[in-house]
């Protein structure tokens, strides 16, 4: 069932945090500049502390999901699903080894970038990453993002049809020059065949 941005300010209304968190989990940006809108001193409907807590436990509790996907299905979900990714067995044991290195930023990286997160948060999983670093990383950039989308909608929540639009939109822009140095930094990195 699909819902219009207006039905869920309406059920949000209605039912407040009760219906809130799952809508939180499953279309967290959208969701939270509606719900600060109606937190913000025109509404009165949400409390902005409860909210903001609210808030980030659903992020938490999708990344968490995400994860626990990737770890309690390793391998069988990189073969069963990998593949339409182009993420091969081989190329898996190059990302584990990423991973072990760089397994923070990684993720930080992919809670950013729109569209990135599932797949990263999957990956983290299989790769076992240590939970702790995981939900560390992930409750950093969960409050973050939080505050930042809490303040775009509490102040500028009017209008949130268009910020659900530009948001949307800086996200595809973010996410391509992410995508973007991610390609140049591993074909910077590429070893040369030298030529004997």
């Amino acid at each position: 069932m699909h819902f219009t941005l207006d039905q869920i300010t309406l059920l949000i209304i209605q039912y407040k945090y009760l219906i809130l968190f799952p809508f939180l989990v499953i279309e967290g940006p959208v969701v939270t500049i509606i719900a600060a809108f109606l937190a913000s001193p025109a509404h009165k409907i949400l409390n902005l502390p409860i909210l903001f807590i609210e808030v980030v436990v659903a992020d938490l509790t999708g990344d968490i999901f995400y994860y626990c996907v990737g770890r309690f299905g390793g391998l069988k979900v990189v073969s069963r699903w990998g593949s339409k990714f182009g993420l091969t067995k081989e190329r898996f044991v190059k990302i584990e080894d990423h991973f072990k290195d760089h397994g923070g930023k990684t993720v930080a990286a992919g809670k950013i970038g729109h569209g990135f997160g599932w797949p990263t948060m999957i990956v983290a999983g299989a790769t076992c990453m240590n939970f702790f670093k995981f939900l560390m990383v992930c409750l950093g950039v969960s409050i973050v993002k939080s505050v930042f989308l809490m303040f775009l909608g509490y102040y500028y929540g009017k209008s949130y049809n268009e910020l659900s639009n530009n948001v949307h939109n800086g996200g595809l822009l973010l996410s391509a020059v992410l995508l973007a140095v991610i390609i140049i930094y591993f074909v910077i990195r590429r070893p040369k065949n030298k030529a004997i």
